[in-house]
């Protein structure tokens, strides 16, 4: 079995920034190892030749025009055989979830960071001039105050153009429907005091059969799925409200400050009041 590297996001980008672009040309044999991602998912976007990608022991051929996303839990490798030039935009989850936001609150980007399954689209002949040219501009303005924006206009093209005909369309998750419904009610009531104990009632499942399919489908135990969707919702909180982080904590149903800063810590790599000193819209109390 091959080995998996490991490549953290603060290795590639620190927290204000949130993302980093990276622009791959080739002209003969290239190959990248199999790796895995920490804090980050990336898309790729080929301009020239074909790239055979390997996500999860699939084998994916992909030519020009050809957007994919590789998410923060599956495994990776590049093989070129002859020549290619691609973007490698590699970004912070949280911008997704702001730009979703923007374009659809219904679409549910934390659900597809964390299914199975390819997440491959074909762009349109008469976007992949703009789409390349937006990704040249954040390859080469990254790190320049307006950067952010770049990466927001990339983003909500992706959610408009392809997460949301996706949507639509049921793509290649595997979810079964009763899941997909629990997914739904989980959100519309995390901030209600939810718990792991409660999720067999509301699926109408046996406690047994939710965990494995948490397992299964999410490679986590329910109890960590909701302290995930916690979370989201506590940096949305922090970037778009000026409620305070100790509201915040009990709101969404953790049990202490303490718990709150350490998971925070983890899953975002900074603290909650620096988080929102960095990336708030509004002052908030801390």
């Amino acid at each position: 079995m091959a080995k998996n590297h490991l490549i953290t996001a603060r290795s590639l980008f620190d927290a204000e920034a949130g993302f980093a672009a990276a622009r791959v040309a080739t002209t003969g044999t290239w190959r990248f190892p199999q790796h895995r991602h920490r804090g980050f998912s990336e898309f790729l976007y080929l301009i020239e030749g074909n790239l055979i990608q390997h996500i999860d022991g699939r084998k994916l051929i992909t030519k020009p025009g050809d957007l994919v996303l590789v998410k923060e839990h599956q495994t990776h490798a590049l093989d070129v055989e002859h020549g290619v030039t691609f973007y490698n935009i590699n970004f912070d989850h949280q911008h997704l979830h702001n730009a979703a936001a923007l374009v659809d609150p219904a679409l549910d980007t934390e659900a597809l960071l964390v299914e199975r399954g390819l997440q491959h689209w074909r762009v349109e002949a008469e976007q992949r001039r703009y789409l390349g040219q937006l990704c040249s501009r954040m390859f080469l303005e990254q790190g320049k105050p307006h950067a952010r924006r770049l990466l927001m206009l990339f983003l909500a093209h992706v959610c408009v153009e392809h997460l949301l005909s996706d949507q639509a369309s049921a793509p290649e998750t595997g979810l079964p429907p009763w899941l997909g419904d629990l997914l739904t009610d989980i959100d519309s009531q995390i901030d209600r005091g939810l718990r792991a104990a409660d999720l067999a009632e509301l699926a109408g499942r046996s406690p047994a059969h939710v965990s494995r399919s948490f397992r299964q489908f999410f490679e986590c135990t329910p109890s960590a799925f909701l302290n995930r969707r916690r979370l989201h919702r506590a940096a949305l909180l922090l970037e778009h409200s000026n409620q305070a982080i100790v509201d915040i904590v009990y709101e969404l149903g953790f049990n202490s400050s303490s718990y709150f800063y350490r998971l925070f810590q983890a899953q975002y790599g900074i603290a909650p009041a620096e988080f929102r000193r960095k990336r708030g819209w509004i002052g908030g109390s801390q």
